[in-house]
């Protein structure tokens, strides 16, 4: 995982407060979820939409009445999945737009203080955001190709390399039989795909993972 830091956090074991704090936007109806990294702060909210407030080691779910079903399942996957790549040691709590207990407070606090916030933020059938996925492929002479295909577990071939593209961070996946060059040239394809983006944030995780040892938070992505 990409995360700010260089040299001399890079070789460190990862404690609690290493953890990039961040607030994820879960958006849409139950076909098609979109999670996304927004601004940590009380304008990013609504009473529409299901959001996570990722802490490292706490994972806060604040769940409006108004959230959908779809998102609200998405929401608990998520939190399920961090939980799962973290060693089973986070703490996960969920709050509604009335709680007041102390994980509540934590909750808003972080997020500069509890404020009126919007019904909606857009028809959830209309989300901002679409998945992809890239095929990388070394052909005949060692040329490169990079193509899309569809977004689906089933285009996954162990023989390449695939950039897949959540919205909230984007995975290299490696195939058990894919060349050096493809594995290589996989995460600089990802980075500069990013890089062209203009209306996404470059900071977002670039994460690989190999096949075989993907985690829960990659599959819940499909």
């Amino acid at each position: 995982m990409v995360q700010k830091g260089g040299i001399e956090s890079g070789f460190k074991h990862v404690e609690a407060h290493d953890y990039r704090k961040r607030l994820l936007h879960i958006k849409g109806t139950t076909k098609n979820v979109v999670v996304r990294e927004v601004p940590a702060h009380v304008s990013s909210l609504n009473k529409g939409d299901v959001f996570i407030l990722d802490l490292g080691l706490k994972v806060i779910q604040f769940v409006p009445p108004k959230a959908g079903a779809g998102e609200r399942g998405k929401a608990t996957q998520l939190a399920r999945a961090l939980d799962d790549e973290r060693g089973g040691k986070v703490e996960i709590q969920v709050i509604g737009v009335s709680d007041n207990d102390d994980h509540a407070k934590q909750f808003w606090d972080f997020l500069g203080g509890k404020k009126d916030i919007p019904d909606e933020s857009g028809d959830d059938k209309k989300i901002v955001g679409k998945k992809r996925m890239f095929k990388v492929h070394e052909g005949p002479g060692g040329k490169v190709d990079f193509s899309e295909v569809n977004f689906s577990k089933s285009s996954l071939d162990g023989g390449d390399v695939f950039i897949v593209d959540v919205i909230s961070e984007i995975f290299v996946w490696c195939g058990n039989g894919s060349s050096k060059e493809e594995k290589k040239q996989g995460f600089t394809l990802a980075q500069s795909y990013l890089n062209k983006q203009a209306d996404r944030n470059k900071n977002i995780p670039i994460v690989r993972v190999m096949q075989g040892g993907e985690n829960e938070e990659f599959h819940a992505s499909f």
